[in-house]
């Protein structure tokens, strides 16, 4: 089980797909949902999250109301940005 709140004072900068990373276990060959509340954070549509399998982290996305899902990215933070995220996932 996976709770947190993430909350950055100063976001810096990065390139890549958002994640939170340093998860205890690796996690098994399933997907598994996450629940993630963004705050101060932008998006289009509705934000998701979930386990990738055979690693040890969660993805942050984003999904408009067309259903097209996309990353979020450096460019959706800001300072302050604060990540509330729950989660099952198995190992």
């Amino acid at each position: 089980y996976l709770e947190a709140i993430i909350t950055l004072s100063n976001k810096g900068s990065s390139t890549g797909d958002a994640t939170v990373r340093g998860l205890p276990f690796t996690i098994g060959g399933t997907y598994a949902p996450a629940v993630f509340r963004p705050n101060t954070i932008t998006y289009t549509g509705q934000t998701l999250a979930y386990f990738e399998p055979t690693t040890a982290y969660v993805v942050l996305s984003q999904i408009t109301e067309a259903g097209v899902v996309s990353a979020l990215t450096n460019t959706n933070f800001a300072n302050g940005s604060q990540v509330m995220i729950s989660g099952f996932y198995f190992v």
